[in-house]
């Protein structure tokens, strides 16, 4: 059975709303060190995804930074179902150009998932299979597949 993407998400994505100023937004992704925002409207509704770069090309630009993001967001962010497949997850991070993707149920996000949570979810899988395929054995694999933990060593 599939590991599903209710399994990797992360709960309660980071959302603003489509009438929020550009300023606002740059601020809050400084502040939380985030790369894009899930804009939702009155209703709490996906409607898109604002990201840095949007924002960064603004500030380049000098433009409006008292327009709304919602002249400036994605409106085709890309969204999964807590449902869905983390296999079929991993395939859309490997063939497209996204790192993360938004979680919805009925419209409203209930989560985020990023490319990393995936490759987690698939080096954790890798390790038991090559565990389970030693039967105890103490193998020459790297520290950081026996543990999860790379040390660092001094040179």
């Amino acid at each position: 059975m599939d590991v599903l993407v209710r399994e990797l998400m992360t709960c309660d994505p980071m959302t603003i709303q489509d009438s929020m100023p550009l300023k606002v937004a740059a601020e809050l992704l400084v502040q939380e060190g985030l790369s894009l925002l899930y804009v939702v409207d009155k209703d709490d509704r996906l409607v898109g995804v604002v990201s840095d770069y949007e924002l960064l090309k603004i500030e380049f630009a000098y433009g409006d930074r008292n327009q709304p993001v919602s002249t400036v967001m994605s409106r085709s962010p890309l969204t999964f179902t807590p449902d869905d497949g983390a296999t079929a997850a991993a395939c859309i991070f490997r063939d497209g150009r996204y790192t993360e993707g938004i979680v919805l149920e009925d419209g409203h996000p209930v989560g985020q998932i990023h490319r990393r949570d995936v490759l987690r979810m698939m080096v954790a899988t890798r390790t038991n299979e090559i565990d389970n395929s030693h039967d105890g054995e103490d193998s020459a694999r790297p520290q950081l597949l026996k543990s999860g933990v790379r040390q660092a060593t001094k040179v």
